[in-house]
């Protein structure tokens, strides 16, 4: 019952910002459940409330990640030394390579605040959430990661194993079977 009164307050919460984003700057601002402690009620809303703002600030490539996904699965099988510049050509970056280098130039961010990156057909690519988790958040998460070390980490790579700098398909970078 708990979790679904959590994402029930959630979900009340993403609304709540959506609304106060627009026109209506006196929406009512959610009452969390009672088994909610004060430090996770903040958090909430500081997650639903910058995923509000990301979704006011929508970037858009020109191009579809499906037939991406399908183009860079079938590159993957192929060998040939110009690929990443036909796949670069066929499907550019969100920011081409002049501004990007005079945002870097002049040390502008690329994005200034939270965003959404979506394809051609406004299927989500990236939500970009600067500083979403607090600092004792990012504790937390880091300390669980720490528990799970041992199951993460694999021994040197099998020097049996043909050398490839191909990071897509590099046998060393996949589990067999998986």
């Amino acid at each position: 019952m708990r979790r679904s009164e959590t994402a029930a307050f959630i979900v009340d919460l993403e609304a709540y910002f959506s609304v106060s984003l627009g026109d209506n700057v006196f929406a009512e601002l959610p009452s969390p459940p009672d088994h909610l402690d004060r430090e996770t009620v903040e958090e909430c809303r500081t997650i639903t409330s910058m995923l509000a703002v990301a979704r006011k600030s929508q970037y858009r490539v020109a191009w579809d990640a499906e037939e991406y996904s399908v183009n860079l699965s079938n590159s993957a099988r192929s060998s040939s030394g110009f690929l990443e510049a036909k796949l670069m050509a066929r499907y550019p970056p969100l920011i081409g390579l002049k501004a990007f280098t005079k945002c870097e130039e002049d040390h502008l961010p690329l994005l200034v605040g939270p965003a959404v990156v979506t394809d051609a057909h406004n299927r989500v690519l990236l939500w970009y959430l600067p500083q979403i988790f607090s600092e004792q958040q990012q504790n937390k998460i880091l300390a669980a990661i720490r528990l799970l070390e041992a199951q993460l980490t694999f021994g040197d790579i099998n020097s049996g194993a043909p050398r490839t700098d191909r990071w897509r398909d590099s046998a060393s970078l996949f589990s067999v079977g998986g």
